[in-house]
């Protein structure tokens, strides 16, 4: 163990200090400590890790205590920014719903590791689990993460999550620590989010050796941290001190390198400023992933969490068990789109979140896993049609933890080559990680990589043929180290609609972002629309199509509607789908036995779904034409209903749900109200329910 400690800053004037602690044995420490120094209180303990908290007169003490090996500033952490809007389309998320419906988390456990969300929230109706380690306080940060992990849609469309039937579970982000993998293992909770930071710190933290600890102990337990939200800071400590914008997540614990760290993209698909830089503080790539996240990486972190759950799910489906976390990261990586600049960097890592992708590669078995040894080498064969775009890979383990202080975090390097059916050799893409700006802005080069416990490799057109991937174990100190290689086969010259979908609608009056796959070799294409088989309109006869998406500025009426895109003669048409508004139902009076609803009329609606919930989702109850529906209360359970328009076989954008009894109407009338207007006159209103 290194016996390195770091300075400790104390800017408080309390009397009493918060610090992390790395021991040689905590049962012994802990028996010594208390009685050198009776005060102290031992907050959070994992493993031979402990956030403690002593009196400042007792800091020199445990500085010289000579079961410590590692001592660490303790910065309270904070919530990464809240969730601003949501779409699920940036990252193909919609497509999933669409393709494989039966994939929605039943069975497993997501916990949110921060405040508590809110119990009582009806997106979450009958899919909590609370195990003991969650917060007093409430937050509404929490609330959201969880609607954009696992939101069931009840509240409204824009509710809906990755995977709407897990099970939710909440820790307490004041134990900065691992929890117990006995008590997470129990509760069957297989992915952890945490979309929280503290300062920007550079260094393998004892944070980040416990979280390394837990994932290689314990592999099968996901974590997925926020990068952090102060990309467009300069950092002030580590060997990247001074260079601006890059080398700024928030928290060393974001540096373990076994969890994912995700970075936010906008909607265009584009880097967000704010979103937190790697290198690492040892030059590895960070963040691992970037995906959607309007309002910071909070809900980039979440977005990844859900498909993580998604990829565990189909893999639990068609082999009995929940999958190593090395897979599942090699999956997602391997399925990732580039953004930014060309190739991996150090602004959006392996690439952009793609959620098709990802669970298309353990649908499709296109994977392997296996273990290896010293000196030992392992080659694994696999084909790759004719019309490949391009072919991605990556091989992902679980490391041993390094010591907290170390200068380099990997433990056992492995390394990959491809070989084609001509016997050339493709190595890796590496970034060079020499602290100046110049360097770390370079793009990356095919070579060896001995910091990374992921290698990445990636092949443009790909001749059709027998491929190996070989597996070296350059270095293993412990033994044997397992892994898991992941690989993805995009098509060429082919084009998908992504977004809408038959399962998609659009909001009337506002811009919506039309979304495709493009690998045709053309550049632009003409787009137009057919709303209620009026006949196609002309949206735009110039799109990019290497853009894959295309603002449409103001979706002009409500109805059944497809999309077409002619490209050099040929049509690619979407799915039907509905365009409408989102209807808010109100209550006309409120009755003992029975309630009316009312809502606006949407032109070109064929019939009104009502929905109530039931259980755990809102469900359609009734089906009517008129803009009113009775509601018998004793058939009910619950007070919340919403209401979607119909168009034929499209339903149109899910209403917002109401709760009737608190929505101050009572049976006949609503209110009655008084007021003087001068001395002589008394201006009365009576609002009725129904006439």
């Amino acid at each position: 163990a290194t016996s390195f400690k770091p300075e400790i800053e104390i800017k408080s004037k309390k009397s009493f200090l918060k610090v992390m602690v790395s021991t040689l044995n905590m049962t012994e420490f802990s028996d010594q400590w208390k009685k050198i120094a009776p005060g102290s209180k031992f907050i959070a303990i994992y493993k031979n890790n402990a956030l403690l908290e002593i009196r400042k007169k007792d800091l020199d003490a445990l500085i010289a205590h000579p079961m410590i090996t590692r001592i660490g500033k303790y910065t309270v952490p904070k919530v990464e920014t809240p969730v601003l809007l949501h779409d699920l389309s940036v990252n193909k998320i919609n497509l999933v719903h669409r393709l494989y419906p039966e994939l929605n988390g039943e069975g497993l456990t997501v916990s949110v590791k921060e405040l508590l969300f809110n119990t009582n929230d009806i997106d979450f109706r009958q899919r909590i689990n609370l195990i003991g380690l969650e917060a007093q306080e409430l937050d509404q940060h929490a609330a959201l993460i969880g609607s954009v992990i696992g939101g069931a849609g009840n509240s409204s469309s824009r509710s809906l999550g990755v995977a709407n039937a897990i099970t939710l579970s909440s820790s307490s982000f004041l134990n900065i620590l691992p929890d117990d993998e006995e008590v997470l293992g129990n509760a069957n909770i297989s992915v952890q989010n945490h979309s929280y930071g503290t300062a920007i710190e550079n260094e393998y933290g004892i944070e980040a050796a416990a979280y390394d600890t837990q994932t290689s102990e314990f592999s099968s337990i996901l974590h997925i941290f926020s990068s952090g939200n102060s990309g467009l800071e300069t950092p002030e400590n580590g060997p990247y001190a001074g260079i601006p914008n890059f080398s700024n997540q928030t928290g060393n614990f974001k540096a373990a390198k076994n969890i994912i760290t995700v970075g936010a993209i906008d909607v265009e698909g584009q880097v967000d400023p704010r979103s937190s830089k790697g290198p690492a503080f040892d030059g590895r790539v960070k963040p691992e992933l970037v995906s959607y996240a309007p309002g910071g990486t909070s809900d980039a972190a979440a977005l990844v969490s859900g498909v993580a759950v998604l990829l565990q799910e189909i893999y639990q489906d068609n082999n009995g068990a929940i999958p190593q976390a090395s897979l599942v990261k090699a999956a997602l990586i391997a399925g990732a789109d580039d953004v930014g600049p060309a190739g991996i960097d150090f602004e959006s890592g392996y690439g952009n979140l793609n959620a098709v992708s990802s669970i298309d590669i353990i649908r499709n078995d296109q994977f392997f896993e296996d273990d290896i040894t010293q000196g030992e080498s392992k080659s694994f064969d696999f084909t790759i049609p004719a019309n490949t775009a391009l072919l991605k890979i990556a091989v992902n383990w679980n490391d041993p933890a390094a010591n907290p202080g170390d200068i380099t975090a990997l433990i056992n390097d492995l390394d990959m080559v491809l070989t084609d059916p001509a016997a050339n050799r493709w190595l890796p893409w590496v970034l060079n990680s020499f602290p100046n700006l110049d360097s770390i802005t370079q793009q990356a080069r095919r070579m060896e990589d001995h910091i990374n416990n992921i290698e990445f490799i990636t092949l443009e057109n790909p001749q059709a043929g027998n491929y190996s991937i070989t597996i070296s174990g350059n270095e293993v100190t412990d033994l044997p180290q397992s892994f898991s290689i992941a690989y993805s086969i995009v098509e060429s010259e082919a084009f998908r609609w992504t977004f809408p979908t038959a399962n998609d609608a659009l909001e009337n009056g506002i811009e919506n972002i039309l979304r495709w796959d493009n690998t045709l070799s053309a550049t632009s294409g003409l787009l137009e629309v057919n709303i209620n088989n009026g006949g196609w309109q002309e949206i735009s006869n110039n799109v990019d199509l290497n853009s894959n998406f295309f603002r449409w500025p103001f979706v002009p009426d409500n109805g059944s509607a497809q999309l077409r895109m002619t490209i050099n003669g040929q049509q690619y048409l979407s799915e039907f789908f509905a365009i409408s508004p989102e209807l808010l139902p109100r209550v006309l009076f409120n009755c003992e036995e029975e309630l009316l609803l009312g809502w606006n009329q949407v032109t070109n609606a064929t019939a009104y779904n009502v929905r109530a919930l039931q259980g755990r989702f809102m469900e359609i109850v009734q089906t009517v034409n008129d803009t009113t529906a009775i509601i018998i209360k004793d058939d009910f359970a619950e007070p919340f209903f919403s209401i979607e328009p119909v168009f034929g076989e499209q339903e149109g954008l899910r209403g917002r749900a109401i709760d009737f009894q608190l929505q101050g109407v009572n049976c006949y009338f609503t209110n009655f109200f008084a007021f003087l207007a001068d001395d002589t006159f008394v201006n009365t209103t009576l609002n009725l329910s129904t006439s």
